[in-house]
């Protein structure tokens, strides 16, 4: 069956649907390079280390957290796990370091008693990251028989 259209008239309608689906794709993939994939925080971290010790020895395995307080208050905290030598660093996101300013560090572990069942055991303490400090603390823990 014959059109009563050109086919020349039929293929204009579709070759500019393409190219500007084209156009357009450009456009927004040139925005996302210009935008990034960032993580939203434009905040300068510093190192943040230290070793954690329960009762005396070195804890592996705890959850160290530092929950942001205070006036200067960050939009989120930082943590990281003790290694088997109770030594730590912090992680903000996925870079490591912590923002300055003042936290509330949390510890976490679960440990077992004699009969082999989990017991938590958190303590809280108060510390100040800084961008001309060391930025090294050092924990001692005790569980809750000592």
């Amino acid at each position: 069956m014959n059109s009563i259209f050109p086919v020349s008239v039929l293929a204009q309608p579709t070759q500019q649907l393409v190219h500007g689906t084209l156009k357009l794709t450009l456009i927004l993939a040139f925005i996302l390079s210009i935008c990034g994939c960032g993580d939203g925080y434009d905040i300068s971290l510093y190192p943040v280390s230290g070793t954690v010790t329960l009762d005396g020895r070195k804890a592996a395995d705890v959850f160290v957290e530092f929950q942001p307080t205070g006036a200067d208050k960050q939009p989120r905290g930082a943590n990281g796990y003790s290694d088997d030598e109770g030594n730590f660093e912090l992680i903000f996101l996925k870079a490591k370091g912590c923002p300055e300013g003042t936290y509330e560090v949390r510890f976490s572990v679960t440990d077992h008693d004699e009969d082999g069942e989990p017991t938590a055991l958190s303590q809280v303490e108060e510390v100040t990251v800084s961008s001309g400090g060391d930025n090294v603390f050092d924990f001692e823990l005790t569980s809750d028989d000592e």
